[in-house]
């Protein structure tokens, strides 16, 4: 793909580096009172000479003109990978920060002795569960890019990020799996509470007994996602305490979200 123009530009390179040459030998030669007769044996074994050391001279010019670009390519992409992941960092950062708020909007849910107390109940948990969903998504955007550039954050100092990736452990994914069951679960309760809202307040058969079963099914689901959530705060803490610098990163990280 690159050969042809490559191909071009030593020729003209060539091409030029000799008639440059050629003029400076003549210009040093005639100082030196040296003939310049163009059909002299001399001079014709000077132009060959030049032309044998123009292609090398050529050469010569397009590899620093490649390593100057490289150099300049690389920082660029230096650049632009710490613009890119900051921005990706702080998309993430926002997002679960938002997802956290959301989610201490369910202990506001009351007595559900009311329909449009129960519409309002589920409508906290769905905005909960598309807060949960962008967060783990803007989650995995950063993780994805992180392992995309392992090698070139390291490079470029970004160790930090590396820390941050071991913060997803198996506790994480599984605290993840559970939360989401867990937010499935107490909106199917709500919505089945809603939809035989008479029936279950009235003891009649067999809503009643279903709406046991799913309250039931809600509580014992609230009960693993808590024990799951202490499992991974546990390992959280542990890494952190194995990673100053991270807890570090973090805290100003959150303290920049409170001020924007």
């Amino acid at each position: 793909m690159y050969l042809i123009p490559l191909i071009l530009a030593l020729l003209i390179l060539s091409v030029f580096s000799y008639f440059i040459l050629l003029t400076i030998n003549n210009v040093i030669w005639g100082y030196k009172g040296i003939p310049t007769d163009k059909e002299s044996p001399a001079y014709r074994k000077r132009k060959r000479s030049l032309k044998l050391i123009s292609i090398p001279l050529s050469i010569l010019v397009l590899v620093v003109i490649g390593l100057v670009r490289s150099d300049n390519n690389a920082k660029d992409l230096s650049s632009g990978l710490k613009e890119q992941i900051q921005m990706l960092a702080h998309k993430s950062g926002r997002s679960a920060s938002d997802f956290q708020k959301g989610l201490s909007g369910l202990d506001k849910i009351g007595d559900l002795d009311a329909i449009p107390k129960i519409n309002e109940a589920i409508s906290i948990i769905e905005r909960v569960q598309l807060l949960f969903y962008k967060a783990n998504q803007d989650s995995d955007d950063l993780s994805d890019f992180i392992s995309q550039n392992k090698i070139q954050l390291q490079k470029e100092g970004f160790d930090v990020f590396l820390d941050m990736e071991g913060l997803r452990s198996e506790t994480y994914f599984t605290h993840r799996k559970i939360l989401r069951e867990y937010l499935n679960t107490y909106k199917a309760m709500l919505e089945y509470s809603r939809d035989n809202f008479e029936a279950i307040i009235k003891g009649k058969e067999p809503q009643n007994s279903t709406y046991k079963q799913l309250y039931l099914k809600y509580r014992n689901a609230l009960d693993v996602h808590n024990e799951a959530y202490l499992q991974h705060m546990k390992f959280a803490e542990q890494y952190s305490r194995e990673h100053p610098a991270l807890v570090e990163f973090i805290t100003k990280a959150r303290q920049d979200l409170r001020k924007k």
